[in-house]
């Protein structure tokens, strides 16, 4: 239990750097969304290259674990969708708010995820955080950005537009080019792979100020009933 409370301590502290300097010091939107841009689109990429490329996928169980991330995500989403004519009808629950509410119940943190199995149980613990990210990465970006296309948009969104928004994601790509060196064994030279880890160990720490940075705790005050 004490290595569980240590290993999420530095995480939280991160988080909570993050909302104080958004009240305190960097109070403009601009820093923020300049950051937030930055993680998505090349810190945390080069995250998922680096630690799907390195990882030891043969001392995982890989279809156990794999199946069984895939499986609860798939259940989870399936879930909020045969939920949604009764949130609908019984609390008015908007388009919009529901993508909020599907993101919220099936989507996981990936900094805090691999902050603390790292810490807890380095290489081992990030092969089989490895592992999910395969499984859930793709498949989650593919159902929020499809949920979004059809709940949030205030026009009928194209199943071209929509097919165009999830081939031009980031942390799919990252996924896919992982695995592929990972399975192919491509010979990636060291300094490559240190650089692609040096922008990853980057994406933990800015993505959890970015995340405590976005926090609006107004909000436990006057709790929504779908939430």
């Amino acid at each position: 239990m004490l290595t569980v409370v240590a290993s999420l301590i530095p995480v939280f502290l991160l988080i909570a750097l993050g909302y104080a300097l958004r009240r305190i010091l960097l109070k403009q939107d601009a820093y923020w969304v300049g950051l937030e841009q930055l993680v998505y689109y090349v810190l945390f990429p080069a995250l998922l290259i680096e630690t799907l490329g390195r990882a030891d996928l043969a001392s995982v169980p890989i279809a156990g674990v794999g199946g069984a991330m895939l499986l609860s995500v798939l259940i989870m989403g399936a879930l909020c969708l045969a939920l949604r004519p009764l949130l609908a009808r019984r609390l008015a629950l908007s388009g919009p708010s529901f993508t909020s509410l599907f993101q919220g119940a099936t989507r996981w943190q990936t900094f805090v995820a691999l902050s603390v199995v790292g810490n807890m149980l380095g290489n081992a613990g990030l092969a089989v955080a490895s592992v999910a990210m395969v499984a859930m990465i793709p498949v989650l970006n593919v159902m929020s950005v499809s949920v979004l296309a059809r709940f949030a948009s205030p026009h009928k969104t194209s199943s071209r537009a929509t097919a165009l928004a999830i081939a031009k994601n980031p942390f799919i790509w990252g996924c896919l080019i992982g695995i592929v060196i990972n399975i192919a064994r491509l010979p990636i030279p060291t300094p490559l792979y240190d650089f692609a880890g040096s922008l990853g160990r980057s994406s933990l720490a800015i993505g959890l100020l970015v995340v405590g940075a976005g926090l609006q705790l107004d909000g436990l005050k006057r709790p929504n009933a779908a939430a």
